[in-house]
């Protein structure tokens, strides 16, 4: 049964909830293996993982004018 839901997880992104998990390293083992490896094969994720680290990083850390 376990093979089953893994295969299914494997074919989806990740939601905004897990994305929000991972990031915060909130999020379960298994949750967590699943995001590495959906963001090893999925472009698009990791560009947007990319965009929300940079814009977390511009909120805490503003440039001076």
């Amino acid at each position: 049964m376990a093979g089953k839901h893994t295969d299914r997880k494997k074919n989806r992104h990740l939601s905004s909830e897990e994305f929000a998990a991972f990031l915060d390293n909130k999020d379960s083992a298994e949750q967590h293996e699943f995001a590495i490896m959906h963001l090893a094969e999925c472009v698009g994720c990791r560009k947007l993982i990319a965009h929300v680290v940079s814009s977390r990083k511009a909120v805490r850390e503003p440039k001076k004018p």
